[in-house]
């Protein structure tokens, strides 16, 4: 009897410890979007494609769509177009994207 109780006892106190322990199998937190109280920025892939220079001042191509400076790129805002770069801004934190290819393609008219 003695035994059987011991064993019970034993049971009893790596079950209670084991719900003190995280579950690996719990998905972390915040899986399912952004917290109120996170200010983690999304993960954006954003690809500088393009800078011209026109007559009513640059235009940037990104991710294959044609922004100006002070327009939106998704929820991000142009706020510089440079040279080979351009600088975003998405809740007051700055991002630039740099040129990956800044080689400059001569046309033959």
């Amino acid at each position: 009897m003695k035994t059987l109780s011991g064993c019970s006892l034993a049971l009893l106190v790596i079950a209670i410890s084991m719900t003190a322990m995280a579950d690996p199998t719990r998905p972390a937190p915040g899986w399912q979007g952004k917290d109120d109280n996170s200010k983690a920025q999304p993960a954006i892939d954003i690809r500088l494609q393009l800078i011209k220079q026109t007559d009513s001042g640059p235009v940037a191509l990104l991710n294959g769509q044609l922004v100006r400076k002070g327009e939106y790129y998704q929820q991000y805002q142009v706020l510089e177009i440079q040279n080979k770069q351009v600088v975003l801004q998405l809740n007051g934190e700055r991002q630039v994207v740099r040129l990956l290819n800044t080689a400059i393609k001569q046309y033959e008219d």
